[in-house]
C-alpha cells in the first residue's frame, strides 16, 4: 500500500504535462523499473547478511526470535490501524510513511518532472527522462523501505530460514518483487488511461480497514512461522 500512493502521484503529476500516453507509458515503466531493481539489490545484500547470520546458530535463533516479536508488534499496531481506518481516521495510523519521508518523495517526483521537461527538447532527451525516471524509483523505492520492509525483511528471512527454499533464495526473492511491482504496473495502465488520482484516493481509502487487517493476518502468521523455526 505504500507503493500505490507513489506510483499514483508520479503518474498523475507527470500528465499534468499533456504527455503522450505512449511517452508516459515508458517513463513510468522505467520508475516501476527502478523500484524493481532497488527492492532486488536490497534484498540480495539482506539475504547475504543473513546467510551469513545462519551460520552461528545462536546468533540466527536471536535474528529470527527478534523478527518474529517485531512481526506480532506489527500485527498489534495494525489491528489498532484497522481501527482507526473503520472511523476514517486514516492520518492517525501508526503503521505509515511519515509525513517528513512522503514530503521527501514528492519532491523528488516534481524535480524529476521539471528536469525531463527542460531536457526532452534536446537530442536523447526523452532517454535521459526515462534514466531520470529510472533513479527516481530507485530513489523512492530506498525512502519506502520505512514502511515496506515491515513485510520485507521478515519475509526474507523465512526464505533463507528454510532448508528447502535456501537453495532457490534468490529466485524467490526475484518472484518476490516481480509480484510486488505488478500492482504497480497495473495503476500505472490505469492512470495512463485515464484514471484520475482522486479516484485511486478513494479507493485507497475505502479499503484502507480491509487493507489493515490482511496486514495484521499476514503479521501473524509470518511471526509464527518465524518462531517456529527458531523453537525447531
Amino acid at each position: 500500500p505504500c507503493a500505490f500512493a507513489t506510483i499514483i502521484f508520479f503518474v498523475s503529476y507527470l500528465a499534468l504535462s499533456q504527455r503522450p500516453r505512449r511517452e508516459l507509458l515508458i517513463v513510468g515503466l522505467a520508475f516501476v523499473l527502478g523500484v524493481f531493481v532497488a527492492y532486488s539489490s536490497v534484498g540480495l545484500g539482506a539475504m547475504s547478511l543473513l546467510r551469513l547470520a545462519n551460520r552461528v546458530r545462536i546468533l540466527a535463533q536471536i535474528l529470527y526470535g527478534a523478527f518474529a516479536i517485531t512481526c506480532f508488534v506489527f500485527a498489534a499496531l495494525s489491528l489498532y490501524d484497522y481501527t482507526l481506518a473503520r472511523r476514517g481516521k486514516l492520518q492517525d495510523m501508526k503503521l505509515r510513511l511519515p509525513d517528513q519521508l512522503r514530503d521527501r518523495i514528492k519532491r523528488r517526483i516534481r524535480t524529476t518532472s521539471s528536469q525531463g521537461e527542460q531536457i526532452t527538447s534536446s537530442p536523447f532527451g526523452f532517454l535521459a527522462f526515462s534514466g531520470l525516471s529510472f533513479a527516481s524509483g530507485l530513489f523512492v523505492s530506498l525512502v519506502e523501505l520505512a514502511c515496506t520492509g515491515q513485510v520485507y525483511l521478515p519475509t526474507l528471512s523465512f526464505i533463507v530460514g528454510i532448508p528447502e527454499m535456501r537453495a532457490r533464495a534468490t529466485f524467490y526473492l526475484l518472484l518476490y518483487n516481480a509480484i510486488f511491482v505488478l500492482p504497480l504496473f497495473i495503476v500505472l495502465l490505469l492512470a495512463v488511461y485515464g484514471i484520475s488520482q482522486a479516484s485511486f484516493q478513494r479507493f485507497l481509502s475505502r479499503n484502507a480497514a480491509r487493507t489493515k487487517l490482511a496486514m495484521a493476518i499476514l503479521f501473524v502468521v509470518l511471526g509464527i512461522l518465524l518462531l517456529t523455526q527458531v523453537l525447531a
